[in-house]
């Protein structure tokens, strides 16, 4: 990764897309970060920032910061598979650079609970919710692909809606 782009990065603060979480974090409370973020539409976790005043603390012991954000992914509900998380440099400082894709397919859970992201906070999604945006999500892949003679139905986002009110 580009300085100048983690720098942006950085800059924007957290969002919907993007938590910051300190190398003491506990793994529950990166799990849970990760679940939020792969049920809202995938991102970024910093991993040595201090989210409450943005301050760059850097991370110390690496390896065992890398061994804790991969093991918080699995104690997701399934198991969150990550992609190796990178080392990066911010302000003279080792970041960890934890990549957390779209949920899709799957909708992730932490000890029951389903979580996602508004802005810079994690919610608490009632399984009806999350089962309702999984339903269009699904639906905006669908359409997506490019149409194929043998399939013998195509699903609009509309029409997911409806499908979606129907059922519920």
């Amino acid at each position: 990764m580009d300085t100048s782009d983690l720098y942006q990065i950085y800059a924007h603060g957290e969002n919907e897309t993007l938590a910051f979480e300190l190398e003491s974090a506990a793994a529950l409370k990166l799990a849970e970060t990760f679940s939020a973020l792969a049920n809202t539409q995938g991102g970024v976790t910093l991993i040595g920032i201090d989210a409450a005043n943005q301050l760059v603390k850097g991370v110390r012991d690496l390896d065992a910061a890398r061994e804790k954000a991969l093991a918080a992914g699995l104690r997701c509900e399934p198991p969150l598979v990550l992609p190796r998380p990178t080392t990066v440099m911010l302000e003279g400082k080792p970041i960890l650079y934890v990549t957390i894709p779209a949920g899709l397919p799957h909708a992730y859970a932490l000890r029951g609970n389903y979580m996602a992201r508004d802005g810079k906070k994690k919610i608490a999604r009632s399984v009806r919710v999350n089962c309702a945006i999984y339903c269009v999500n699904a639906a905006k892949a669908i359409s997506k692909r490019p149409f194929c003679p043998a399939r013998r139905w195509t699903t609009s986002t509309a029409n997911a809606w409806n499908i979606m009110r129907n059922y519920f």
